[in-house]
């Protein structure tokens, strides 16, 4: 395993431990305060993980853009501001952001290309590190409150489904707020993808998730990722597909494929994590790595 997929592989399982946990508390137990010598409640611990990772992926951003800077940081001052937001907000609000920045952190992990020192700190030490951070302290506690309870899955897909809509509401409305000129004009991508190119990518993948969980409840799926190779083929064959379609093709199919997909996960007999992992690449974190091309593109002059 190379460092990549080390601090990767390291992420995803501290993020499932936290979930696991997490899901094994009632709503009314993850308010509840006494987690660790802070007393913090679990809700808390959710906005403070929240926050942090946000803040990493926009780090990320910055070294991708050539912006980033060290700077120095008040840890205390903030992670107080970050308590005291908390205790205003309540529990969904909470799980879907936290889930949704995870997902722009992932999204703009995708794009590194050199695993430099800021990458390598922010990305490790905002994820795995403080996921590890975090877990002793979670693990007491919950075993304290639900000694031997199961999995709350109900809770844990529609915390996923939530941050999936956030981030599609985003997508969308910022597709519709571009006139059909601007959906055709070359650029958004630096391989010069349209708009439309990105609305059938989009929907291209969520038509293959949809197939994917198809699989599953067959019996027949096998979990096994493409290689990059077969990726950027699959892409690259979706892209020559958009050339001959019109917009009306593409956005019946944007808006199909995205709820059909939706519906498929909402309606999973099995959560398991091979589907939770797919689900959340095929649609939250996959739309934040577009979101990042398409911000700029759509505030730029036309």
């Amino acid at each position: 395993m190379d460092e990549r997929e080390r601090l990767q592989s390291g992420e995803a399982q501290g993020w499932a431990e936290i979930l696991d946990l997490v899901d094994r508390l009632t709503p009314t137990e993850q308010e509840r305060p006494g987690l660790a010598a802070e007393g913090w409640s679990v809700k808390e611990l959710l906005w403070h993980l929240r926050c942090w990772t946000e803040e990493a992926a926009r780090q990320l951003g910055r070294v991708r853009t050539g912006t980033y800077g060290a700077q120095d940081w008040d840890t205390d001052g903030l992670n107080a501001r970050f308590l005291e937001e908390a205790r205003g907000m309540d529990l969904a609000t909470v799980r879907r952001e936290l889930e949704r920045s995870r997902a722009r952190l992932l999204a703009e992990w995708a794009w590194v290309t050199e695993l430099s020192a800021p990458v390598v700190e922010w990305f490790g030490e905002s994820g795995r590190e403080h996921y590890a951070e975090h877990l002793k302290d979670l693990r007491v506690w919950v075993e304290k409150m639900a000694p031997g309870r199961a999995l709350e899955l109900g809770a844990r897909r529609a915390a996923k489904l939530a941050a999936e809509d956030a981030a599609w509401r985003e997508l969308n409305e910022l597709v519709a707020s571009l006139p059909p000129a601007r959906l055709a004009e070359p650029g958004v991508t630096p391989a010069g993808w349209t708009v439309k190119d990105t609305m059938w990518h989009v929907a291209a993948w969520s038509a293959d998730c949809v197939r994917s969980f198809e699989r599953m409840g067959a019996g027949t799926f096998e979990a096994e990722w493409q290689s990059d190779e077969e990726t950027e083929e699959m892409n690259h064959r979706w892209f020559e597909e958009s050339q001959g379609l019109d917009l009306d093709t593409v956005k019946a199919e944007w808006f199909s494929a995205r709820t059909k997909m939706v519906e498929c996960f909402g309606t999973l007999e099995e959560l398991t994590p091979v589907a939770e992992e797919w689900f959340d690449e095929s649609s939250t974190v996959h739309y934040e790595k577009h979101l990042i091309d398409l911000r700029p593109w759509a505030g730029r002059s036309p």
